[in-house]
């Protein structure tokens, strides 16, 4: 395993990170909204 090889694993696992970084910002977005509709929908005098 040379520097170089070493460099691309590190420059895919921080793409990983990041990726996952991302989808957990976007799950944290998608609850808090469907959280907020609930919420309006129960406060709402039906």
């Amino acid at each position: 395993m040379t520097r170089l090889d070493g460099k691309k694993i590190l420059k895919f696992t921080g793409r990983m990170i990041a990726a996952m970084l991302l989808m957990l910002l976007a799950l944290f977005f998608v609850i808090q909204i469907f959280t907020v509709i609930v919420l309006w929908l129960a406060d709402k005098p039906v």
